[in-house]
C-alpha cells in the first residue's frame, strides 16, 4: 500500500474512531459523574474540570492523569481483567470498584468501559472511554459541586476547534445521515448498557406458553421476571421510574390506602385511575387507565413478630393507552 493511501486509510479511521467516541461519550455522560478518554497505559487523557474536582485533584492544567492512583489497590488487578475483557464487546461495560479521591477520602463507584480502536495516542495500541459513577448520591454531588458545575447539567465532551483555512465541506444530507448514524449508536449502546444491568440483578423469569401454537412458535401468555432476593436496593426496577413525576402523588395516596387497610385487616377494591407513564431512557409515553391492587405477600411476621419482616404489594397495570 502506498504512502497516500495509508494517508486516506488513517483518516478514515480516525473519522470513525471520533463518530464512535461521540456517541459513546454523548451515552455515559447521560449516566455518570464524569466522562474521559483513557490511554493503553490507564492514563486519562486531557482530563476534564469536571473529573478534576470529582477527584479532588488541585492541579487545574494536567496533560494526564494516572488513573490506577485512583482505584484501591486491592482493586487493581480486578479492573484490569475487566478491561482486557472489555475488547470482546462494543457495548459498555461495568465494574464496581473503591475508590480514593487525592485527599485520600474512599467511596464506592462504578466504572463504565469502552473499548475504543487504537489512535495516534496508543500507536495502535487499545484505548477506552470510561465512565465514573458514584455509587453513593452524596459523594456524586460532593464531587460535582466542588467545582461548581450546575446540578443536572450534563457534561459536554471538548470540540477541537477547525484551524482557519481548513476545509469545511459538507453537504446537508450528509450531515443529516452521520447524525441519524450516530444517534443509532448511542441507542445500541444505551439498550446494551440498560439490559446489562437488569439481567446482572434477575433470578429467573417465568414464562407460561400456549401449548397450541407450537407451530407459531409458541405463543408467551404470561411472563414474570423474579429478582435476586439479596439485589441491593438501588440495582433495582423502581415504580417510579416509570410513572411521570406529577402523577405520582396520585399514586402514593393510593398505595398507602390500601397498606393502611391491609393493616387494619381491610381491603378495598379502589382503583388509581389515568396514570401518566414513560419508558425509563426513552421518551415513549403512554397512560395506564386502571392501577388494581392484586393482594399483599408478608414474609417474616408470622414466624417471628419481633423481627423485621418484607412486605410486598402486587399491582396490576390494565388499560394502556397512548399518551
Amino acid at each position: 500500500m502506498d504512502l497516500e493511501k495509508q494517508i486516506q486509510k488513517r483518516e478514515l479511521d480516525m473519522k470513525e474512531n471520533e463518530k464512535v467516541l461521540l456517541g459513546a461519550r454523548r451515552l455515559l455522560s447521560v449516566t455518570c459523574d464524569c466522562c474521559e478518554r483513557l490511554s493503553h497505559d490507564w492514563q486519562i487523557v486531557g482530563p476534564s474540570q469536571s473529573t478534576l474536582g470529582f477527584l479532588h485533584v488541585r492541579d487545574p492544567v494536567m496533560s494526564r492523569l494516572p488513573f490506577l492512583q485512583f482505584i484501591c489497590p486491592e482493586d487493581h488487578q480486578r479492573f484490569t481483567d475487566f478491561a482486557e475483557v472489555s475488547h470482546t464487546t462494543d457495548a459498555p461495560s461495568s465494574l464496581h470498584v473503591r475508590m480514593q479521591r487525592s485527599d485520600s477520602s474512599h467511596f464506592e463507584a462504578q466504572i463504565f468501559l469502552v473499548n475504543l480502536p487504537g489512535t495516534s495516542i496508543g500507536e495502535g495500541r487499545p484505548e477506552y472511554l470510561i465512565g465514573l459513577a458514584a455509587s453513593d448520591p452524596s459523594e456524586r454531588l460532593q464531587g460535582i459541586n466542588m467545582m461548581s458545575i450546575p446540578e443536572n447539567s450534563p457534561l459536554v465532551p471538548h470540540v477541537r476547534k477547525r484551524k482557519a483555512g481548513s476545509s469545511c465541506r459538507s453537504s446537508v444530507s450528509g450531515s443529516s445521515s452521520r447524525k441519524s448514524q450516530v444517534d443509532q449508536e448511542v441507542a445500541t449502546l444505551d439498550a446494551a448498557s440498560a439490559l446489562g444491568k437488569v439481567l446482572e440483578e434477575i433470578d429467573h423469569i417465568s414464562l407460561f406458553i400456549d401449548l397450541q401454537t407450537g407451530a407459531e412458535g409458541y405463543g408467551i401468555r404470561s411472563a414474570q421476571f423474579h429478582f435476586n432476593e439479596e439485589a441491593p436496593l438501588d440495582t433495582l426496577p423502581k415504580l417510579y421510574s416509570w410513572v411521570r413525576q406529577r402523577h405520582q402523588p396520585a399514586v402514593e395516596d393510593w398505595i398507602q390506602e390500601h397498606v393502611n387497610l391491609w393493616y387494619s385487616g381491610q381491603t378495598s377494591d379502589e382503583t388509581c385511575r389515568g396514570i401518566k407513564c414513560q419508558l425509563p431512557s426513552t421518551e415513549a409515553k403512554f397512560v395506564v387507565g386502571e392501577l388494581s391492587a392484586g393482594g399483599f405477600l408478608c414474609k417474616g411476621l408470622e414466624e417471628n413478630p419481633g423481627a423485621d419482616y418484607s412486605l410486598v404489594m402486587k399491582i396490576n397495570f390494565r388499560q394502556f393507552l397512548p399518551a
